[in-house]
């Protein structure tokens, strides 16, 4: 089951790091909301604070690409990945799994991972094809994992 993560919070979090990357001549004192007599930093200029929550979106993104690797590299299916991604990826047109993959697939029809089994930089295909032995190159050839998923598929006991 995935955390539930307090919108509310996160947005404050984005809100503190955009102030952060402002720093102290970015920001200036605002009313709280039209009208307000109480005051709180924020923005000088709009302008520089959509450019710095444009940096933080683009690194949250590089972020997100970076733990959906390190969840593979721990075993994790692009099902799983789909599961937390929830609305980011396109489910209504493809399958969860293929679009998780899709969404994270920066380098063009590959994601690269380290496997936390056998320690390899392993080259991932993405869930195009059920048999591990083709959708993965690079781990071992005495990675437990992997092999034991390539006779999982063998025996045709694979999800």
């Amino acid at each position: 089951m995935a955390t539930v993560v307090d919108p509310i919070a996160a947005r404050n979090e984005v809100e503190r790091a955009v102030n952060a990357l402002l720093g102290p001549d970015g920001l200036t004192s605002r009313p709280v909301w039209p009208g307000a007599s109480t005051a709180a930093p924020a923005p000088g200029d709009w302008t520089e604070a959509i450019t710095a929550a444009r940096a933080i979106h683009q690194a949250a993104d590089r972020l997100m690409h970076d733990y959906a690797c390190r969840a593979r590299g721990e075993g994790r299916t692009w099902a799983d990945v789909a599961d937390v991604l929830g609305e980011l990826v396109d489910a209504d047109t493809t399958a969860p799994d293929t679009a998780a993959f899709a969404s994270m697939a920066r380098d063009g029809d590959y994601v690269v991972w380290t496997c936390t089994t056998c320690g390899a930089t392993v080259t991932d295909y993405g869930p195009y094809d059920a048999n591990p032995a083709n959708a993965e190159a690079g781990h071992t050839n005495d990675c437990a994992r992997h092999c034991a998923e390539v006779a999982a598929y063998d025996r045709g006991s694979f999800d």
